[in-house]
Order: structure tokens, then C-alpha cells, then sequence
């Protein structure tokens, strides 16, 4: 129950005009960096694989269930893949 309401929280994120904030990335271009796969590595980490359709990256986030039951992010890490 808590996996697929953490991811779908996060995914809500990327309807944002400016990209979804969790990505750790400014926008870089025409195109907003939204997030395509969301793996939850256990109570408190995640990993996310997002892109602009022209730029790849992946976020280390952080996630918080809070006491109202609303779920919360924190950006940890964020890397760009370099173009090849």
C-alpha cells in the first residue's frame, strides 16, 4: 500500500511547468525534467531515473510518511549523465 502512494505522490510532481522539483536539476533548455522510474529501495531511500527527453540523470531522494499521512521529499544526491 505504501509503495504504490509514494510513487504516485512523486510522479505528481512532473505535471509542474518547471519540471518536478525532486529531480535536484534546474531546467536546462526547452524541456522540463520530469521523472520516468521511481524504485524504492527501503524505508527511507529512493532512487529515480529522469530525463528531459534529451538530458538523463538519477536522484537519490529521501521520503518522509508524516504524522497527517502526507509524504514528504528531500533531494539527497543528483547526477546528469554527460551526453555522448
Amino acid at each position: 500500500k505504501l509503495i504504490p502512494n509514494v510513487t504516485e505522490k512523486l510522479l505528481d510532481f512532473n505535471s509542474n511547468a518547471k519540471g518536478n522539483p525532486y529531480v535536484g536539476q534546474d531546467k536546462i533548455g526547452e524541456n522540463k525534467f520530469i521523472i520516468n522510474k521511481v524504485k524504492i529501495l527501503n524505508h527511507r531511500w529512493i532512487i529515480a531515473d529522469f530525463s528531459d527527453g534529451n538530458i538523463w540523470g538519477e536522484v537519490l531522494l529521501k521520503y518522509f510518511v508524516n504524522d497527517d499521512e502526507s509524504i514528504s521529499f528531500e533531494v539527497d544526491q543528483s547526477l546528469l549523465y554527460p551526453k555522448q
